[in-house]
């Protein structure tokens, strides 16, 4: 009996402990990977974007900078400052890119812990498919932190905005991140998803009788909307949709999404249990996503619940709902468009290790919604 109060005792420290250990480790292999495969040598997609460095670029030139179907964003002014900093030194952008993982890592570990309270045994499903190896084409082959690590970090600080719970502040800061996201790789997927939250959040505001919050939200709908007529701007369809040439039969790409997904687990044999394991998950994550959109327009809560719980509690509960619609939407998205632009060449490119950072967050949208099961059994089963 002394033992079993001791240990009731101690849990509290010993899994955030245990948590951090295993994620250290990871950090350390991963770290221990790119120093030993990644070489000082320009390659591929490097070429181009450093060539660009030679004209003396300002930093809006830098960050806006389009490279294939996205622009450079934020993310490619710390290439830039790497690259002055280190006479183009390749191995350094690796490592740069390893930080931005590292850096989503932490900030998704803060999200959970913000989002759900105190760690568990299980959170170490973050860092393990955070920090896979999986993902080792982003550190080895032409690394860009525009492409997939530095929308990842926009990802997770979106995550935390919607935890600000003065409402002018939520909103100024996710149009403040959205501009960002709509300029940097692929987060304009999420960076199109971000207004879609905020025309909604507007209209339970109305509801609630918040004037003023409505009149912040309309406003922080409409710069989102002006971010992408921005973005717009001198845009070019080179290495986009234009390459598109031999498209398949529909049937392929639900096949194609399915391999991207099966890649994360490392899940590489071409065959009915891949296929069948990613179709699982896509189709979890797509059955996540239209239940967390009703969720969010019909209002998670009766009004009279609503009343009862604190501020803090409503702003937490709806943080939820808002984070794993983005997680998971933001993923599907991005897989829907790379199978439309990339299925020509094969189905092989589908586990292309560039993918992995950028499928990952709907496998943390799985995992922040399985948090939320009641049943205790069932939650720690799944």
């Amino acid at each position: 009996m002394m033992d079993r109060t001791l240990l009731e005792t101690l849990r509290p420290k010993l899994v955030p402990a245990l948590l951090g250990a295993a994620t250290l480790a990871l950090v350390y292999r991963l770290l221990q990977l790119v120093d030993l495969y990644a070489v000082d040598l320009l390659f591929y997609d490097q070429i181009e974007l450093y060539e660009v460095f030679l004209d003396d670029p300002s930093a809006w030139d830098l960050f806006r900078y389009q490279h294939g179907p996205h622009r450079q964003g934020l993310p490619f002014l710390g290439t830039w400052l790497l690259a002055r900093l280190t006479d183009w030194n390749a191995r350094a952008d690796a490592f740069h890119v390893a930080v931005y993982i590292l850096a989503a890592t932490g900030l998704a570990l803060g999200l959970r812990r913000r989002l759900f309270g105190p760690f568990t045994w299980t959170d170490v499903a973050i860092p393990l498919v955070l920090l896979t190896p999986a993902q080792y084409g982003i550190f080895m082959h032409a690394p860009n932190a525009s492409h997939g690590a530095g929308p990842l970090v926009l990802l997770m600080l979106t995550g935390h905005a919607f935890l600000i719970r003065d409402l002018r502040l939520r909103y100024a800061a996710l149009v403040a991140l959205d501009f960002v996201m709509v300029h940097s790789g692929f987060a304009i997927f999420a960076g199109a998803l971000v207004p879609l939250l905020i025309a909604i959040s507007a209209y339970h505001d109305r509801r609630a009788g918040r004037s003023r919050e409505v009149a912040f939200a309309l406003g922080g709908f409409l710069l989102c909307l002006l971010w992408i007529g921005i973005f717009l701007v001198g845009y070019t369809s080179r290495n986009g949709l234009d390459a598109v040439e031999n498209a398949p039969r529909l049937t392929a790409y639900p096949v194609y999404v399915a391999s991207m997904f099966a890649n994360v687990l490392g899940l590489k044999e071409p065959g009915t249990f891949t296929i069948a394991a990613g179709l699982l998950l896509a189709a979890a994550a797509e059955g996540l996503v239209g239940w967390q959109l009703f969720r969010l327009l019909v209002g998670r809560e009766s009004p009279s619940a609503s009343a009862i719980r604190s501020g803090e509690e409503s702003t937490i509960a709806n943080a939820r709902a808002q984070t794993v619609f983005l997680l998971t939407a933001f993923t599907l998205l991005y897989c829907a468009a790379t199978a439309a632009g990339r299925i020509q060449f094969g189905l092989s490119g589908a586990q292309s290790s560039r993918y992995v950072p950028l499928v990952a967050p709907a496998f943390l949208g799985l995992y922040f919604a399985l948090l939320q099961l009641e049943r205790k059994l069932l939650r720690k089963l799944l």
